[in-house]
């Protein structure tokens, strides 16, 4: 089961971000020192799909997208054991994504 507390590296534009996110019961909250996000997820034995907003709470950082304010991601993802990889992408702007990696910390 992917419910937990994860730690996330994200990688965009060369740039390398982490964050922290919680999962349960699917639903997902997290965040970094500039940015929360909070939305859903579906995920089977190998695959997860997760649909988050993700909203800047420090105005004076922008995302590693070079967005500012508030925007929605979509993942897709592989599950393999306490890992999940896999790509972010700005909704409806397939040509702006990132990768992600999370690393499970605690099952709850």
């Amino acid at each position: 089961m992917v419910d937990g507390l994860w730690i996330g590296q994200i990688k965009a534009l060369g740039s390398t971000s982490g964050c922290v996110a919680m999962l349960r019961g699917g639903k997902i909250f997290g965040g970094d020192s500039a940015f929360c996000f909070m939305g859903t997820y579906y995920a089977d034995a190998t695959n997860m799909k997760t649909k988050v907003t993700v909203q800047n709470f420090d105005p004076a950082v922008l995302s590693m997208f070079g967005v500012q304010g508030d925007y929605d991601l979509e993942v897709s993802a592989t599950i393999s054991g306490d890992s999940i990889m896999g790509t972010a992408m700005l909704a409806g702007q397939p040509s702006k994504s990132m990768a992600i990696r999370l690393d499970k910390k605690a099952n709850f």
